[in-house]
């Protein structure tokens, strides 16, 4: 939906059908939409990705990304060097082409369960196997993967050489990004328990700061 900013009127909405049987799970939740030029890029549900004329939210192309049980697009597109890069829940990840939309490159053995991470010439994943990978943004070459099985990761945040990421079990870990090493992982030591980490790290100097699942 697009609303107007100074007068709250609204201007257009595009609305996707996504078919569903009773026995069918979807994701909560949606990845932010992301302004490219004159074009809103957005994914769904389905798998799909999509680009909306910013005027007039009319449709001007779609593609194929998620497949699998969870095709769900759940993090936002990244723009980067002439590519729209895109992941399924389940994975995988794949960069389209901005102009023509035909793939570029398609990387089965990664997906992302939130958002994705373009930093000092890295992308960082997390996905729904319990893995944290960096890849190649141009190429989409795995760089590294540190696996933690059966754990489901918040969004990786990039802090000077580490990547944080959190569990929904409730550990923070700081991984190094450049050989994607575990460096150290806090569990509070006054025994609080703090449930789950699901939403991003925000760093502020060098104090780390998140909201968790038990309040």
């Amino acid at each position: 939906v697009a609303v107007g900013l100074h007068d709250g009127a609204w201007r257009w909405s595009y609305k996707r059908d996504v078919p569903r049987t009773s026995t069918d799970l979807a994701i909560l939740g949606a990845p932010t939409p992301v302004v490219a030029g004159d074009e809103v890029l957005t994914g769904f549900a389905d798998g799909s990705v999509v680009g909306l004329d910013l005027a007039t939210g009319g449709l001007r192309w779609d593609a194929e990304v998620g497949v699998g049980k969870f095709p769900d697009v759940q993090s936002e597109i990244v723009v980067h060097n002439g590519l729209y890069i895109a992941a399924g829940f389940g994975g995988p990840v794949v960069a389209l082409d901005a102009r023509s939309h035909a793939v570029r490159w398609r990387t089965e053995q990664a997906g992302a369960s939130s958002s994705m991470i373009l930093s000092g010439g890295s992308l960082y994943t997390s996905d729904s196997r319990g893995r944290v990978q960096a890849l190649n943004p141009d190429t989409g070459a795995i760089e590294w993967t540190w696996e933690f099985k059966d754990r489901q990761f918040g969004p990786p945040v990039r802090a000077g050489g580490w990547i944080l990421v959190g569990d929904v079990a409730g550990t923070l870990y700081a991984l190094d990004r450049f050989e994607g090493t575990l460096a150290w992982k806090y569990l509070p030591e006054d025994g609080t328990h703090i449930a789950g980490i699901a939403a991003g790290v925000a760093v502020a100097g060098r104090q780390l700061l998140v909201p968790t699942a038990a309040g």
